[in-house]
């Protein structure tokens, strides 16, 4: 259940954008084969969302957001029925799972370049995330011992980093669009026995060209790369 409402205005060369979602939702599961049923009600919560923008000269803009968002476990994550088909990889839901809340603050500046085009944007960002759903093994004898993967709400996590795209028209028939992110991610796991993981730099990078063959015809030619981190560069378990 959700309801939602937004305004914006434009003053000069400085605009706004204000909104506000509320949201409520339930989960029922019934397992007839066990006799189970768990119910899962999340209560009425609040989003609000802050855009700011100001344009300056030579086609520059600056913007600052705020929002704060919500990732709710999936069916997989909640179904506690306990998966056997591969004995090396043994899963469960777990129907206590809680959905994350995250807030998000960033500031960018973008700069359009009318020769040809091309666009540069630049963003600082940090997000913070409560109740993040994050993997978790549980070991059990039953009557082997053995370990289960499963899924658990961690205390808290956030990132924060650095993220610059640039599209570019190289010549008539090529434009290339690349990305690098540099950020760094911690988990606070708040579960006995489970130390936080050192924190450490991680980057992303992609490079996307796209080549005009001839009329109606293009072709495009993309890589990524990801280096180790402790969670990828959007959030989220």
């Amino acid at each position: 259940y959700a309801a939602y409402a937004n305004y914006s205005n434009q003053i000069k060369n400085f605009g706004y954008q204000l909104g506000l979602r509320a949201e409520s939702s339930d989960y029922e599961g019934r397992l007839p084969d066990k006799n189970q049923v768990f119910n899962i009600e999340f209560p009425v919560s609040f989003f609000p969302s802050v855009f700011l923008s100001t344009k300056m000269k030579k086609e520059q803009e600056l913007q600052l957001n705020y929002t704060r968002k919500i990732n709710r476990p999936n069916f997989f994550q909640l179904y506690p029925y306990t998966d056997y088909s591969d004995s090396l990889n043994i899963n469960r839901g777990n129907p206590d799972l809680l959905p994350e809340f995250t807030n998000s603050v960033e500031m960018s500046y973008q700069k359009i370049f009318k020769k040809n085009n091309d666009n540069f944007l630049a963003s600082v960002y940090y997000k913070n995330t409560n109740d993040l759903i994050t993997r978790f093994q549980v070991q059990e004898t039953n009557p082997d011992t053995i370990l289960v993967n499963t899924y658990i709400n961690a205390a808290s996590s956030y990132i924060t980093g650095l993220e610059m795209t640039l599209k570019t028209k190289m010549t008539k028939w090529w434009e290339m669009t690349s990305n690098l992110n540099l950020f760094t991610s911690k988990i606070n796991t708040g579960i006995a026995g489970q130390p936080d993981q050192e924190q450490f730099a991680s980057w992303f990078g992609k490079l996307n060209n796209t080549f005009k063959l001839f009329k109606n015809f293009s072709m495009q030619l993309s890589g990524e790369y990801q280096s180790k981190t402790i969670l990828p560069p959007g959030g989220g378990g």
